[in-house]
C-alpha cells in the first residue's frame, strides 16, 4: 500500500525551500517605462557552491547586480545531533560534538565535559585545565589560519591561502602526535583529557610558536596591506552595533562592532583568569574590522599558548594527573540541569544538559554562535553588490556542521 509521507507531515514543517537553480531562476517584470523593461531576478546560489564554504543555499533577489533580498536556506547538513547525544552515554556523546564545528573540534568537546563536571561535582587538576586551554587555543590558531586562507581566496588571492595552510599543517601535526588524529579529536574528556602531553610535543609547540610569530608580519604584508584587498573589505558589510546585539551575535562579529565581550574574560572558565591576554576590539564593524579582530585574536592565542606551556613545564604541575577520575564509557550523572557556554572560534558555543540520574542525558541542547551570526547576514546584504556577498559571508566564518547540527 502506498503511503503519501508528505501528506502525513504538518503543513508548517513541510520542506518548501530546498530548491534547485532551475526552480528559482525567475525573471520578474517589475515595470516598463518608456519602452525600458525593469526586471528583478531570483538566483539560487548553492548548496553546492565553493564560495558558501559548506552546504548552504542562498536565494538571492537581484536588480541588476544589486541585492534586494537574500534568504539563507540551511538544514542540508542536519544530522539530529541532539537526539543522537541523548541516545548515547556521556562519554560516547563527546565524539558527536567533533562533527559539529569540525574545523574546531577541541572547542566543541569542551562545553559538554564542563557540563558533566558541573553536574557531577568534579574538579579537574590544574594540569588538566592547562592542557585543555592549550588544546583549544591551538585549535583556535588552526581555525583562524584556515579562515585567513579562505578569505584570501574569496578576494582573489591565492598565495596567502597556501601560506596559511602550510602553517596550519604544523598544528595538525601536533594534534596527530598528541591525540592520534588530525580533525575529529575528542581529546577533552570529563575529568580531564585523554592523554598526557609528551615533552617532544611541548618542544614542537615551542618551535611552531616561534615560526608563527615570525610569519604573522608576512601574513599582514601580503594581505592586510594589499590595496585590492582593502578595497574589497573597507566600508563593505557594515553591521550596526544595536543590530548585532539584537540578533544575539557573538565572537568576532560583536567585537568588530566595538563591544568588548569575550567569555574567556567576561565569565572566565578553566584557568583563563590566570592568563594575560587582551580582547581585540574594532569599531568600524565592516569586513575589514572583522578581519582585523581575527588577526589580533591569532596573536593573542599565541600569547596564551606561550603562557600555558610555561605552566605545564612547572615541576609541581608536571607531576599532576592529566585526568583525575577514569570514568569509563558509562557512568551515572546526578540529577540536575546546567547550561555551559564557552568562547569558541566562531562565537559563543553553549550546551544545555538535563540529567535524570542515569548514564545518558535526558536532554541535550546546543547553542551555536555561528547560527546567530548567520541570522544577521540577510539584514546587512540588502543594497550590496552581488560581488561583495561572498566576501561578506567569508568574514562571518560559518561552519554548517555547527549551524545545522
Amino acid at each position: 500500500m502506498e503511503t503519501n509521507l508528505k501528506s502525513n507531515l504538518k503543513e508548517d514543517i513541510q520542506v518548501k525551500n530546498f530548491l534547485l537553480h532551475k526552480d528559482i531562476l525567475v525573471n520578474e517584470l517589475v515595470e516598463e517605462e518608456e519602452g525600458i523593461e525593469i526586471r528583478e531576478l531570483w538566483l539560487a546560489m548553492g548548496p553546492q557552491h565553493p564560495s558558501t564554504h559548506g552546504i548552504l543555499q542562498l536565494l538571492v533577489k537581484l536588480d541588476g547586480e544589486v541585492i534586494l533580498e537574500i534568504k539563507p536556506v540551511i538544514g542540508y547538513l542536519h544530522r539530529s545531533m541532539e537526539r543522537i547525544a541523548e541516545s548515547l552515554t556521556y562519554t560516547q556523546g563527546i565524539h558527536i560534538t567533533d562533527r559539529q564545528d569540525y574545523i574546531s573540534a577541541m572547542a566543541m568537546n569542551l562545553p559538554i565535559c564542563l557540563a558533566v563536571e558541573e553536574l557531577a561535582g568534579i574538579r579537574p587538576s590544574k594540569k588538566a585545565q592547562a592542557l585543555r586551554v592549550l588544546a583549544v587555543e591551538l585549535q583556535r590558531i588552526a581555525s583562524h589560519l584556515l579562515w585567513y586562507g579562505l578569505i584570501a581566496l574569496d578576494t582573489g588571492a591565492i598565495t596567502p591561502f597556501l601560506w596559511a595552510f602550510e602553517l596550519r599543517e604544523y598544528v595538525l601535526d601536533i594534534f596527530e602526535k598528541l591525540v592520534g588524529a588530525r580533525l575529529t579529536l575528542h581529546y577533552i574528556r570529563p575529568s580531564g583529557v585523554a592523554y598526557d602531553i609528551p615533552d617532544s610535543v611541548i618542544n614542537d609547540i615551542k618551535d611552531f610558536i616561534v615560526l608563527l610569530k615570525r610569519k604573522i608580519p608576512d601574513l599582514h604584508g601580503i594581505l592586510t596591506e594589499n590595496p585590492i584587498f582593502i578595497a574589497r573589505m573597507e566600508d563593505v558589510g557594515f553591521i550596526p552595533r544595536d543590530l548585532a546585539v539584537s540578533y544575539g551575535a557573538s565572537g568576532h562579529i560583536l567585537r568588530a562592532a566595538g563591544i568588548k565581550w569575550d567569555l574567556r574574560r567576561a565569565e572566565p572558565y578553566l584557568i583563563y583568569d590566570e592568563l594575560d591576554f587582551e580582547v581585540p576590539v574594532e569599531t568600524a564593524s565592516d569586513n575589514m574590522a572583522r578581519y582585523l579582530v581575527r588577526m589580533k585574536e591569532l596573536e593573542e592565542s599565541v600569547k596564551i599558548v606561550e603562557q600555558v606551556v610555561k605552566i605545564l613545564e612547572d615541576p609541581a604541575i608536571r607531576i599532576q594527573n592529566h585526568i583525575d577520575i577514569r570514568l569509563g564509557w558509562r557512568f551515572n550523572v546526578p540529577k540536575g540541569q546546567v547550561y555551559i557556554k564557552t568562547e569558541a572560534p566562531r562565537g559563543e558555543y553553549g550546551v544545555f544538559v538535563v540529567s535524570d540520574g542515569y548514564e545518558k542525558p535526558y536532554r541535550v541542547k546546543y547553542r551555536s554562535g555561528a547560527f546567530s551570526n548567520l541570522s544577521l547576514f540577510p539584514e546587512i546584504c540588502k543594497n550590496q553588490l552581488l560581488q561583495d556577498v561572498i566576501v561578506i559571508l567569508g568574514t562571518f566564518d560559518i561552519v554548517l556542521g555547527e549551524i545545522d547540527r
